[in-house]
């Protein structure tokens, strides 16, 4: 896919905006987290096995997501300031700005933390599914 230079900043805007978000959000679920198990009337064990795998998974995915993002902002950015500064030097025409194609290494490794991430919590909901139907 083609994108003229602008659209690049506009990803990487986009990127760093969802990074905040997620780790605003990561921020609360610690906190969360952090609420349940500080409860001084719980016995040793606060969850099932299967449980903490599936909250394991989550958290992992929640931190994939938020490297994620900061990933792709930053690999954006990058690639964004390298052009500017070939653009403004007079090495890129107006033409090539609106024609620019990102370095491969930036959608491979952007699609591998996606996956990564999606798995993570298809295997989250998968563990608390299965904690549900033993309990049917």
């Amino acid at each position: 896919m083609e994108k003229g230079l602008d659209e690049y900043f506009d990803d990487f805007g986009e990127a760093a905006k969802s990074a905040s978000e997620i780790a605003r959000n990561l921020g609360l679920g610690a906190v969360g987290a952090i609420w349940i198990f500080k409860n001084p009337d719980t016995a040793n064990k606060l969850l099932p096995t299967v449980l903490v795998w599936a909250l394991l998974l989550a958290v992992v995915s929640l931190g994939i997501d938020l490297l994620h993002y900061v990933f792709k902002s930053i690999a954006l950015y990058v690639f964004f300031k390298e052009k500017e500064r070939l653009y403004d030097g007079g090495q890129l025409t107006k033409e090539a700005v609106e024609d620019l194609h990102a370095p491969p290494y930036i959608e491979r490794v952007t699609w591998t933390l996606y996956s990564v991430k999606i798995l993570a919590l298809i295997g989250a909901y998968g563990l608390i599914l299965q904690f549900l139907a033993s309990k049917l």
